[in-house]
């Protein structure tokens, strides 16, 4: 990827499909990772950092630089036509369509965080 370029950058995952990666609203790679297997509640995401160890094992060096846009987790996998919706022609996500919030798709919406503090 460019940089000083914005993009849509969207994976999604379900126990019995594995990972698709997006880019722009286009697949660009598909895994089989973590078949069979949930993801618990209660944990801590973490983004923008690689961990050494479980939640742990930081190091300054291996961290994101740049900016994070208009985040959203949603608890479905989403489908490549959903995808697209979401990315809605490069105007990616000034809003999700109305009917993910009506079918309980949305777990945590860009606009409902207030703040995001460092660890």
């Amino acid at each position: 990827l460019a940089q000083q370029t914005w993009y849509h950058i969207c994976t999604s995952w379900g126990s019995d499909s594995g990972m698709d990666i997006y880019i722009d609203g286009e697949k660009v790679g598909e895994a089989a990772e973590g078949l069979g297997q949930s993801v618990p509640s209660g944990g801590i995401l973490t983004l923008g950092q690689e961990q050494d160890s479980l939640g742990g094992g930081f190091d300054i060096n291996q961290a994101f630089s740049g900016s994070i846009y208009n985040l959203n987790i949603f608890n479905v996998k989403l489908s490549d036509d959903e995808v697209a919706q979401v990315y809605s022609k490069g105007s990616f996500c000034e809003m999700v369509p109305e009917q993910f919030w009506t079918d309980d798709k949305i777990a945590i919406s860009y606009n409902t965080i207030s703040s995001m503090v460092p660890s």
